[in-house]
């Protein structure tokens, strides 16, 4: 999550119940967003070993009456007239994937019926009319939950205005899609578990890249023979960097010429976790206006500077048809007093739609030697991942913080745009934390993030009689207050 925090702690290894204070002593975020979670870990792991990988209740006491069905999530195809599928609609209700809640709000009608959802209304899936369901069919609806990170310039209800404007804090919010999936065959939800866990590996592979970072200090003149064996990060102050995959692709093979340069997975960095945003209040051409342009000198944007322009319809799009974002742009020059920011490079993808949908530019760093047209370094600025299974190929961040990238046991790594690891660089000691392996060399280390979830929701079929039916794949649990009436 791109929030501005000191440190990231919880670690699920260590087995940590609680955080607990101590009078007279300095209190950090991270210790309240450790207790945080801690207490989420356990108890989606508890709901997670009650009800399963995945389920919902099998009914409900509704308040205009007596116990009925839970419709959460329930699929149900929509036919016209010729009985071709048109739509599909989600029924309101509750879900549990992996522990995580899922919710879908009641709505009624004047005359108090409940209306289902309509699949492309979904509130985190940005969907058109155009977006067209698969036309053969069998296919699969599956549920796909995640956690993204909201600050109060995304979504200024965060903020409280008795302050003056200034943000507090964020917030995590669970994002659900319900999204489809051709099947190539099966007949419903008895036989789709194969084709279920490729589309699952497909969409978020085992074997991801993994990334090692140190802190040392830079080769001297005489050559890298006399690099001095202490480690030491030089920054002034104590930061939290964050290595993040932009573009989604295998790792770059070396090659200028005749290699996959044009194709290859790149990575951007941030001193401060990404967390520096500038909300956008209007976008003309390749003039963005902001509502602000930081809060002091450090995070303050200036001329030089990369950003990324965030817009909802990627974030919340669907990343089967766009699984990169838009490349990153450079501020090209800023009007202090009306607040006007000119950008400039490839602003090709920032089409008219996506204007509309801009929330904020947010900020990312580059390296000395990430200029345009460097080896290695794309058009954008975000720099090309490259492999080493020894101990060559080490990218420097900035202020002696390196990083590489390792590929994983067996196989070469396969990047996803999102991933992300952090570091904490701290002064005090001139060093990160990272951990480290059984060779005490750091540890090639997996993603921190972003983590799907995914559940199976249902299966259209063909049917002779109405175009289309669904094959519900939902499980549900009986509470025990059911089964006691049950038994009664």
């Amino acid at each position: 999550m791109k929030g501005d925090f000191s440190d990231v702690r919880f670690d699920p290894l260590k087995h940590f119940s609680q955080v607990l204070q101590q009078q007279g002593r300095v209190q950090l975020d991270s210790d309240t967003n450790e207790q945080a979670a801690i207490l989420l870990h356990y108890l989606r792991t508890l709901a997670s070993d009650l009800i399963g990988p995945h389920g919902g209740p099998s009914n409900l006491i509704d308040p205009h009456g007596g116990p009925v069905e839970n419709e959460g999530f329930k699929i149900t195809p929509v036919v016209d007239s010729k009985k071709a599928l048109v739509d599909l609609t989600i029924g309101p209700g509750r879900y549990y994937v992996d522990g995580i809640l899922c919710e879908l709000e009641e709505r009624r009608d004047d005359e108090g019926v409940v209306q289902p959802l309509s699949y492309r209304a979904q509130p985190d899936y940005l969907l058109t009319q155009d977006d067209n369901l698969p036309e053969d069919l069998p296919f699969l609806v599956f549920l796909d939950v995640w956690e993204r990170y909201v600050c109060a310039a995304e979504d200024d209800s965060i903020r409280e205005v008795a302050l003056g404007g200034p943000d507090t804090t964020g917030r995590a919010h669970v994002v659900w899609q319900v999204r489809v999936f051709p099947l190539q065959g099966g007949s419903g939800c008895d036989n789709f578990e194969p084709a279920f866990n490729d589309i699952v590996d497909t969409l978020q592979p085992e074997e991801r890249g993994l990334l090692q970072a140190r802190a040392r200090r830079p080769e001297e003149d005489e050559g890298p023979c006399l690099v001095s064996p202490e480690a030491r990060y030089r920054g002034e102050e104590n930061q939290l960097y964050r290595v993040e995959i932009h573009r989604t692709g295998d790792a770059w093979n070396g090659q200028e010429d005749g290699g996959n340069a044009a194709t290859a997975a790149s990575f951007k960095f941030s001193r401060d976790n990404g967390s520096n945003v500038f909300p956008i209040v209007d976008f003309d051409g390749s003039v963005v206006t902001l509502e602000y342009l930081g809060r002091d000198e450090r995070s303050d944007l200036q001329e030089g500077d990369l950003v990324e322009v965030q817009y909802e319809g990627w974030l919340l799009g669907d990343t089967r048809r766009t699984p990169s974002p838009p490349p990153l742009l450079e501020v090209e020059a800023i009007d202090r007093d009306t607040l006007e920011v000119t950008l400039t490079g490839d602003l090709g993808p920032v089409d008219t739609e996506f204007r509309k949908g801009a929330q904020v530019l947010r900020r990312w760093d580059r390296s000395p030697s990430a200029a345009a047209g460097a080896s290695g370094v794309a058009e954008d600025g975000t720099v090309l991942v490259r492999e080493d299974s020894g101990d060559t190929i080490w990218f420097s961040l900035e202020r002696g913080i390196e990083v590489q990238f390792k590929p994983p046991v067996g196989g070469n790594g396969v990047y996803r745009s999102g991933d992300f690891w952090v570091i904490p660089a701290r002064v005090s000691t001139g060093n990160i934390r990272w951990p480290r392996a059984e060779n005490d060399e750091p540890a090639a280390l997996p993603p921190q993030g972003v983590v799907h979830h995914y559940a199976p929701l249902a299966v259209i079929l063909e049917s002779a009689d109405v175009g289309a039916s669904a094959d519900d794949c939902r499980c549900k649990f009986r509470t025990d207050c059911q089964v006691q009436k049950q038994n009664q």
